[in-house]
């Protein structure tokens, strides 16, 4: 299957940062997305958030109090994918249990990323 293969050939950037998904899931979860997408698939980007209101605020302009993104994974095809696995649900996700999740854009992401 695509996801197995393409979660193998990621597998190097674990090699390279091997604690990129303490604090860089979301440079993960984007290079997962474009690699994807370049591939002809439709994936999506999932942010797992306590506070989806709030990230929703942030992407509107509007300065929360608190923004918090407890982890960003990829979707495709009902898998979810981060470094460490690929998961059949999001409460598999580890320490995301019970989270809610927000779809976001690709754009929304590099927001994130750029800070």
């Amino acid at each position: 299957m695509v996801l197995e293969t393409l979660f193998s050939e990621l597998k190097d950037i674990n090699e390279v940062a091997p604690n990129i998904h303490i604090g860089g899931c979301g440079f993960y979860a984007k290079q997962v997305y474009d690699t994807l997408t370049k591939l002809g698939y439709t994936p999506k980007i999932i942010v797992l958030t306590p506070r989806p209101k709030d990230v929703k605020m942030y992407f509107d302009g509007i300065d929360p109090d608190h923004l918090i993104v407890a982890h960003i994974v990829v979707e495709l095809g009902g898998k979810y994918i981060d470094n460490r696995a690929i998961y059949e649900e999001t409460d598999d996700v580890d320490g995301c249990w019970g989270m809610p999740s927000l779809e976001i854009t690709n754009d929304n992401l590099q927001r994130l990323l750029d800070g």
